[in-house]
Order: C-alpha cells, then sequence, then structure tokens
C-alpha cells in the first residue's frame, strides 16, 4: 500500500490528535538538531508512540475492566460476552479465576438459573453456555408476558349483577353526599318559617316575617306561595265579611202591642 515507511509514518501521524499530535511536529518539521530516527523506522515510531502515549500498566488496566465489567438486568448476554472475551483474551489470568469473573458479572436473574439443577459448571465454557440458554428462556418469557398482556387487555369481562349493583349502589351514595353537601352550603334561613308561621289574618307581621315573606314571593296574609294579598282568597274574603259586618243593620227590638 505505501511505498516507503516514511509515507505509511506520515499516514499514520495524520490520524494523531492533542498532545500526541504536537509531539510528532518538530520531527516532522525538521525543527530537531537532527532527523528523529522513527522518521523512517515503523517499529522506531511504534515504539516511540507507545513509549510516550501508550498505558503505564496495560494488563493491570485489562484486569481492572474485567473485575469492574457488569452486565446489566435488562441486557442480551452476547453484548456482555463480547466484552468479556475481548478483555480476557488480554488478561493473564487462569480458567478457573476467568470462570469466576464471568459468574460474578452476571445479573440476579442468570446467577439463579445457573446455580439450579447440576450447580454451576467447573469450566468457563460450560458456564458460558448455561448463561446463554438461561438468557434465552428468559427473554422467550418476556416476550410471552408481553402477548398475554396484549390479548387481556383486548378482552374486557363484563361487569356481573353484584358489580352493577354495588356501582349503582356507589354512585347512589355519592349523590346523597352531593345533595348532604348542598344542603349545608346554602344560607341559613330565618328561625321562622312559613311552614311555622301562622297566618296573620289581620296582617300585622313582625318586621324580620314581612321582609321574608317579601324575598320569598309569600303572601303578606296568608303565608302561601305564588300569589299576592291583592289576588289571595283568604284576604278577599276576609275583607267581604268585613263590609259585611259593616253594613248589616243591627237587628231592631221587637216593638210592644198596645193594648
Amino acid at each position: 500500500m505505501f511505498k516507503d515507511e516514511a509515507r505509511r509514518i506520515t499516514f499514520a501521524i495524520s490520524y494523531l490528535r492533542d498532545v500526541a499530535l504536537e509531539w510528532f511536529k518538530p520531527g516532522l518539521s525538521g525543527l530537531t538538531e537532527e532527523p528523529p530516527t522513527w522518521l523512517e523506522d515503523w517499529d522506531a515510531f511504534v515504539e516511540e508512540l507507545q513509549t510516550n502515549f501508550g498505558p503505564y500498566n496495560k494488563s493491570g488496566d485489562v484486569e481492572s475492566e474485567l473485575v469492574n465489567l457488569r452486565m446489566k438486568d435488562s441486557q442480551s448476554i452476547s453484548e456482555y460476552l463480547v466484552w468479556f472475551n475481548s478483555l480476557a483474551v488480554c488478561c493473564s489470568w487462569g480458567e478457573s479465576t476467568l470462570r469466576h469473573r464471568f459468574y460474578d458479572g452476571l445479573p440476579s436473574r442468570l446467577k439463579d438459573n445457573v446455580s439450579h439443577g447440576d450447580g454451576k459448571p467447573k469450566d468457563l465454557l460450560g458456564m458460558r453456555r448455561k448463561a446463554q440458554n438461561s438468557d434465552a428462556c428468559y427473554w422467550e418469557r418476556v416476550q410471552e408476558h408481553s402477548r398475554e398482556g396484549n390479548t387481556n387487555s383486548k378482552t374486557t369481562p363484563s361487569k356481573t349483577p353484584n358489580q352493577s349493583s354495588s356501582t349503582s349502589g356507589n354512585n347512589s351514595t355519592q349523590q346523597q353526599k352531593e345533595q348532604s353537601d348542598v344542603k349545608t352550603s346554602r344560607p341559613a334561613v330565618p328561625e321562622k318559617t312559613p311552614n311555622t308561621m301562622k297566618p296573620d289574618l289581620s296582617g300585622k307581621l313582625t318586621a324580620k316575617e314581612r321582609q321574608y315573606w317579601i324575598d320569598n314571593n309569600l303572601c303578606l296574609f296568608c303565608g302561601k306561595k305564588g300569589h299576592r294579598v291583592t289576588d289571595c282568597l283568604l284576604a278577599k274574603a276576609s275583607t267581604a265579611k268585613g263590609r259585611a259586618a259593616t253594613t248589616t243593620p243591627a237587628a231592631s227590638a221587637p216593638e210592644k202591642k198596645k193594648y
């Protein structure tokens, strides 16, 4: 691909950023007293790059990542396996340690299944396979639950007579409560009401009674609703009776016969 190592090195440097790029700029620009050896030697360039910008302890970093690697409960095991395998090949741990680390990173739902039956597998490969099978069964059951939920939501059961009567009773109780609240929120009425007041046929009402009857459109003579004094039959009858009493002459005493 490249005619010489110098072009290969230049191409690799073009992908560097920030401090790493600044490190190689003087050699590329000819600002050094002598041309650096890495300028035309690929192996020297890689060594220069790893010495100054490579990890201080690569093996230690991999081991730390393995210790902290955890599979999320909502995650598929395939993704966890990819990360675990990529770190395991760079780690010097033995199979027994890797097996324990693999199990420790699993979520509880898989640890329970892996531990059941014959118990935990004794080798790393067996541990992986049992965990994969358990994870596949788990997600299959999740899909079944989802389908069952959709089926139940489409078929809503009808109300039974007991449920209907219970609902009706609850509605009646609620209506009674609302009516009670309305009654309690009404303003207080005077001590005397038309039902308890006796009609004052003489038309003599107290100021309090008179005002109450006027406000409620009650007859000031008989106390009934729906008409005024001028239309009150009792008032007219009383008036007619009074007039008759004043216009009818008193019966004269019988005259004494003269003998």
